[in-house]
């Protein structure tokens, strides 16, 4: 089934991270059939160690992502890097 797969260790390859910085990735499974709700998103955004302004747009773009990847029968959605500017947003 779908897994979100977060790391502060943006910009590279996420292979490369996962063999040097192994605890620098978190995987999320998400149940396809549940779906991920808004909890499941906040959770998520959280590791990202943002302020709360920040976990919200993170989390609403999880939710957004998914309901993409669902809709379109993907196989894979990613962001890399996703950024923050130094306005915060």
């Amino acid at each position: 089934g779908p897994v979100v797969i977060i790391s502060t260790e943006g910009g590279v390859n996420i292979e490369d991270t996962a063999a040097t910085r192994p605890d620098a990735i978190s995987y999320f499974p998400i149940d396809i059939d549940r779906g991920i709700c808004p909890d499941d998103a906040k959770k998520i955004a959280e590791k990202l160690s943002l302020d709360e302004k920040g976990e919200a747009t993170v989390a609403q773009m999880i939710t957004n992502m998914y309901e993409l990847f669902i809709k379109k029968d993907a196989l894979l959605l990613e962001i890399n890097p996703l950024v923050e500017d130094i306005c915060g947003d």
